[in-house]
């Protein structure tokens, strides 16, 4: 499950008493590669295993944040996962316009969902491995993109999560400098069953309405994948496939891991077919342009630096 790290993994996780902390918890729980989980709440819990120690943590306050990461010592942390948030509570609903806002309600939304995160980061980052693979991940939200919002609505929220997303950026930056093997990442856990979500799932497909339990196995897939994945930057534009000024974007089936890849370069093409033959030569998979173009659409390309 967190096959990217080492053996013996100590981990955090902040926010355990909530429907995905809960989950990932009993999740990590079952993996032989974990050797302890220091686990912090506000609501108290009770272990689950010899192997999982619980603490006390009031995240709107910095003293209890400071407190709580005092109860790590002689260890270096291997992942710190913040899930930790607020949407609604007694009084607090997501407002449907502008005359909704209420200031005393965006006050709880950025001590829960931005203030709170930023001073876990201030004194957990310190505690992350400075010789291998370390991660400190925390549960954002989609509605947080600016770009994605089309919608409106949820101000305070929206908000809360586009300034979170914000802090982790910045935060990432730093911590390049000073811990270098750490990655910083927030994640989108999706719309998940959660106490969270409940009253708004009338609306919310059943395909799009996750478990706790497979959103966490897909938050632990990415979160062993960080840097596995080079990103390249979009490398060609899907094209109207009559357009005769399009270029053949080619394919390839790599018969080892099972995924494809793809090139619009005819060099490139013809490397792998001499130098690759795990990789099925599939033919022409669409057209597309080297050059952004009007009514056209960005593809990017990772590399797998693993297989």
């Amino acid at each position: 499950m967190l096959s990217s790290f080492k053996n013996d993994l100590q981990i955090c996780v902040i926010g355990a008493s909530g429907g995905i902390g809960r989950c990932l918890l009993k999740k990590l729980d079952n993996d032989q590669s974990v050797k302890s989980i220091y686990t912090f709440s506000r609501k108290e819990i009770s272990p689950i295993s010899n192997k999982v120690k619980t603490f006390h943590i009031d995240i709107t306050s910095e003293d209890s944040v400071k407190k709580a990461s005092s109860h790590i010592t002689n260890q270096s942390i291997d992942l710190i996962v913040v899930a930790t948030g607020i949407l609604h509570d007694d009084g607090i609903v997501p407002e449907k316009r502008i005359s909704d806002l209420n200031p005393m309600n965006m006050r709880k939304l950025y001590e829960v969902n931005t203030i709170g995160p930023a001073m876990i980061a201030k004194y957990f980052i310190p505690l992350l491995d400075s010789t291998e693979k370390s991660v400190f991940a925390v549960l954002s939200a989609r509605v947080g993109s600016i770009k994605d919002n089309s919608l409106g609505g949820w101000t305070s929220y929206r908000a809360s999560k586009a300034a979170l997303n914000m802090i982790i950026k910045t935060i990432s930056i730093e911590t390049a400098r000073t811990i270098p093997n750490a990655i910083i990442v927030g994640l989108h856990p999706g719309t998940v069953d959660t106490n969270l979500s409940k009253p708004f799932q009338k609306n919310i497909s059943k395909d799009k309405l996750f478990s706790p339990n497979y959103s966490v196995e897909k938050l632990l897939s990415v979160i062993n994948n960080l840097d596995a994945f080079n990103f390249e930057g979009p490398t060609f534009r899907a094209a109207d496939p009559t357009n005769a000024a399009a270029d053949t974007v080619f394919r390839f089936f790599n018969t080892q891991t099972g995924t494809h890849f793809f090139t619009q370069s005819t060099v490139e093409r013809d490397n792998i077919l001499d130098t690759l033959p795990q990789f099925s030569f599939e033919g022409e998979a669409y057209k597309g342009y080297t050059e952004q173009v009007d009514g056209s659409i960005p593809l990017y390309r990772f590399f797998n630096t693993q297989t």
